[in-house]
Order: C-alpha cells, then structure tokens, then sequence
C-alpha cells in the first residue's frame, strides 16, 4: 500500500509497538507533520467521507460478520430496530414502539417510511424474517441468536407490527436482542440463499440504510454511495455523497493517514498516548466515547491448573490492575471492582466489591495452598500461554505488564499475539491457556448470560455451574429490585470465583478533521462516531 504524506523522510512504525522508545519516537515525530489542510477531504473530494480502519472486512452478510469492519459498513445497510445511548438507554431508529403485551408476547412496531434501495418498502414481514431466519438457521455467531435464547418465533400481524412468541418469561430479549443487536435484512433477497450461514453478501447488495456498498477491494477499501431517501437524515437525505472505507495495517499507518489529509477520520479508537498527542494537533478533533464494556483477562476453567478457584485468585492476585491503568490508558480507564458490571451501568453495578490488589507474595501463599511448589529460582511449575489480538493496541501493551508483575509472584505467563481473526476462533475453540480482550458492551443481565450460561457466546471461561445458571435466568426473567439484587449476586459470584478477571472498563477517543461535524457519539468502540444515523449527518464545515 503506497500513502501520499507530505512528511517524506518519516517511516511507519513497526506494527504492535509496545515499547517506551517506540512510543517515545511516536511522540516526537507526530508532531513534526504538517497538520492537514482544514476543508481537505480525503482523496475523494468534497461529497466524500474518507475512513480509516485497521481491520480488513470477512464477510458481508450482517447476520454473520464478526469483525469490526463487518458491523460498521453492514451497519450503514441493514438498519436496527433501536439505537443505543451513552448513558445505556434505548431510543427507536426503525422501530416506534415496543413492549410485552404479557410474559409470553412482546411487540414491535416499525416506521412506514422506510424502504429498500431497489424501491421495496420495508415491512414487518423483514423483521419478522429476520429473526425467525436467525432462529431456523442458527446463526450462532450473532448476538441476535444468542440472546433470542427464551423466544420461539416472530410473526408479522401487519405492514408495521411484529409479534414475538417467547417460550419463557425473558425481560431482556427485546430491546438488546431483537432491538439492538439484529440487523434487518431484505425478505425478497435472503429468503432466495439458502443457507445463510453460508451466504457472504458479496455482490449486488440492497440496502436500507443512508448507503449502499457499491465497490470492494478486498483488504484495502470498501466504496458506499448514498441511498434516498433515508429518513433518519436531515431532509431525508444523506449529507455526504459517498462514503470510503480504506484498510490501514496498524494505527500509525491510520494516523498519518488522517495528518496527511487522506482520510477524513479513524473508525477505531486510538491508544492513549496517540490520543493525547493527537489532541494538541491542529486541524484535527478528539472525541471521547464512553465506555461501557470492560477489559478482562480470562482463564480456561476446562484446563488445569485454572479449574482451581485458589489458582485463579493467584493469578488475579498476580497481575497489577492499577499499574496497567495508569501505565497503558493514562487515566483513561476505571477499575470494576473486579466485577462483571461497570460503574457507567448504575442500576446494577456493585460498590460493595473489592478490587483484587496487586500482592505477590499472597499470590504465592494461593500457589502453595494450592499444592504448588516453588523451585530454587522461586518459580511455580508451569508456563501459560496468554492469547491477544494484535489489532487492540491496549492488549498489545498491557500484556508485557502482565508477564512482568506474574513473575514476581512466581508465574510464568508467555503472551502470544494473532490475528484477531485468529485470536476469536482460538476463544471459540478453547484452545488457550488465557485470553485478555474487550467485552464491547455490557447490557447487565443480557450480558452476564452471554458471559456464564453453558454455551453462551462470550463463555469462555467454559464455566458450567447449575446454581449460577439459575440466577442467571432469574435475572432475565425478573424485573425491578428483584433483577437488581439478583445481578449483584452474581457479579459477587463472579468476583469471588475469579469466573472472569476484569481489569478496568475504557473509554474510547476517536480522531477526526476539524473541518467535519455532525458526528454522533455512541458507546463502546463497537459503535464508536461511525452509526447509520452518525454518517449520514456528517458535513464538512469549510470547504
């Protein structure tokens, strides 16, 4: 890949940079760039939305896609029933209105005005496709699926309401499941596929969003143009002409891009060194999304030594939370009390617990109780393989502080970098030791089912326990203080049982051209400035 700059003597840093002179070299050649003329627009002009990415696409099917590409341009094609707020609430996009008729029916009711880029309207009939195509098809790698656990069907009663038939009482399935997480596909076109674990989406796409893919190069860029009308846009129409994608391979690559003047903003969230210096640089804005997921760092219940509940809190004991804080995130995260709900979800975060302290030398004491013995050098048998994705530049740089504050608690942690591609179907698979990640967001009760049922799609812990199950289901199926109480005993659970180590939940910033607005925040780097609704009311402020 060749990119103009006007900084011709400089040289791409190394991707996965994690060292202090890398950083050091970083900060003190970003600021000898030029910053980009203001009103520059990519290399698309002006009606052209330039993007910047870090991952490449896999599959355009929006029932399938699991990078975070994938969502971001599917999104701006198959639109949701409900968007998601910073402060976690829920506001309609496709849908006007929903609710349970009783314990066994919910309902929803979509927009008249919408339809599909080859003149098709939208009806209840797509929605009501949608989700029982996801249920027939098991569409496993969808959060729509996971959370439709408790529903058994979907039926259009008219051109604009949706009935859903669940098998069991479920407080949570609309709104996260059915509401958030499923994309609304065409009827017309994916009833014609097959199977649709199958279909990849990759030509002749119809959309009902703001835009509509019309070219792709694989791995390097991803061409959208406008859809009218879209009434989420202001006179129903989409202010930009074109939106592009372009695939960067790290995010210096993506930062000198946007300093260059050949992308007009950066879709994923910079790390925060980048972030800090990049907001003292003229021409260009930072924005901060809010964060309301966590980073966690998990052990293969299945494996021993890590199905011992003393060797777990070892391991948490061993690995310093606060120092990774302060040294990689530069207060741009805050603990979780090692619990499975941040403090940004009120209603069910849990002050009353306690962080687990960075302490070697209790850390050993739980190894020795454990039945561990350690040799002359003070190391306890054993080398563990810890898994992360080389495209979340945080786990790129937490996991030599991991390394480094285990071994003096006697423990041998070997990071290994991959492929986030790579680096999920291991998750899936169970083929590790530990994993550190980002739980994207967190819905409270929806999310720790995801997390602790046997066969949930974030279980990978692998834990299987009847009593936690069954609190689990309690909290989808009650409401109130009832739900509230019942996920604080959970996350208590979670917490004493080192069932996850949660480290810290983050906030993201984003990098953008001064000469843009219109910009809307959502949470978590899942949806990050780059929505349907977001899009499609940027703007160029200068021209």
């Amino acid at each position: 890949m060749h990119l103009r700059r006007t900084c011709t003597s400089r040289r791409r840093a190394p991707f996965g940079f994690v060292t202090a002179v890398t950083l050091a070299l970083s900060a003190a050649l970003l600021p000898a760039c030029s910053p980009p003329t203001p009103g520059s627009s990519g290399t698309g002009g002006k009606d052209t939305l330039t993007l910047a990415t870090n991952t490449g696409g896999l599959n355009l099917n929006p029932m399938l896609g699991v990078s975070r590409t994938d969502q971001w341009i599917t999104s701006l094609m198959y639109p949701s029933l409900l968007e998601l707020k910073t402060d976690g609430s829920f506001v309609p996009s496709l849908a006007t209105k929903w609710g349970y008729e009783n314990p066994l029916k919910a309902y929803v009711e979509i927009r008249d005005d919408m339809r599909w880029s080859d003149g098709t309207p939208l009806t209840a009939d797509d929605v009501a496709f949608t989700f029982n195509a996801t249920k027939k098809h098991k569409i496993v790698s969808g959060l729509a699926y996971a959370y439709a656990r408790n529903t058994e069907s979907a039926k259009a009663v008219s051109k604009t309401r949706v009935e859903f038939t669940l098998a069991r009482p479920d407080r949570v399935v609309l709104e996260v499941g059915i509401g958030f997480w499923m994309k609304i596909v065409p009827k017309h076109v994916f009833s014609k596929v097959g199977d649709l674990n199958k279909f990849t989406n990759n030509k002749d796409w119809v959309s009902a969003g703001p835009y509509n893919l019309t070219k792709v190069v694989p791995g390097y860029s991803y061409t959208l143009e406008r859809v009218t009308p879209f009434p989420l846009a202001p006179s129903d129409t989409p202010i930009m002409k074109t939106i592009n994608y372009r695939v960067y391979p790290d995010v210096n690559s993506e930062i000198l891009a946007l300093r260059n003047g050949e992308v007009d903003a950066i879709a994923n969230p910079l790390p925060p060194v980048q972030s800090n210096i990049l907001r003292k640089t003229e021409g260009l804005k930072i924005v901060k999304v809010p964060g309301i997921g966590f980073t966690d760092v998990t052990f293969n219940m299945k494996r021993k030594p890590f199905n011992s509940v003393l060797v777990r809190k070892a391991f948490a004991h061993a690995i310093d939370n606060e120092d990774i804080r302060k040294t990689v995130f530069q207060g741009q995260a805050r603990s979780t009390h090692s619990g499975p709900i941040p403090a940004s979800l009120e209603k069910y975060f849990d002050p009353s617990l306690k962080e687990y302290e960075y302490d070697p030398e209790l850390s050993r004491r739980l190894m020795r109780k454990a039945g561990f013995k350690a040799d002359e050098d003070g190391m306890f048998p054993g080398t563990y393989e810890l898994i992360y994705s080389l495209q979340d530049i945080g786990s790129v740089q937490m996991v030599d502080l991991i390394k480094e504050s285990a071994a003096k608690a006697g423990l041998r942690i070997k990071p290994r970098g991959m492929e986030r591609n790579t680096w999920l179907a291991k998750r899936v698979a169970g083929d590790f030791d530990i994993y550190t990640g980002n739980f994207g967001i967190n819905f409270g009760p929806g999310s720790l089912a995801n997390l602790l049922l046997p066969g949930g799609p974030n279980n990978f812990s692998f834990v299987n326990d009847p009593s936690l199950t069954a609190q689990v289901q309690k909290a989808l199926t009650t409401s109130g203080e009832t739900q509230v109480q019942t996920v604080h005993a959970i996350s208590k659970r979670v917490h004493d049982e080192v069932i996850d180590d949660v480290i810290m939940t983050q906030d993201f910033y984003y990098a953008y051209s001064s000469a843009l607005s219109g910009f809307i925040v959502r949470p978590s780097d899942v949806l990050s400035i780059v929505t349907a609704r977001s899009i499609a009311n940027v703007k160029r402020t200068t021209d």
